[in-house]
């Protein structure tokens, strides 16, 4: 697709179903978790909503 002579677009052919899995576990695999977990911050605004 072109938008006055700039491309804003590429059509390319989809990833094997093989590929496509890979890829996720390797971005998830790249992921440093920091703080606490989405549950314990769930819990602890539970509980200051209480007092």
């Amino acid at each position: 697709m072109l938008e006055q002579d700039k491309a804003v677009a590429r059509l390319v052919p989809p990833l094997q179903k093989k590929e496509r899995l890979a890829s996720i576990k390797q971005f998830r695999d790249s992921l440093t978790i920091k703080g606490e977990s989405l549950s314990a911050t769930v819990i602890n605004a539970r509980t200051e909503e209480r007092h």
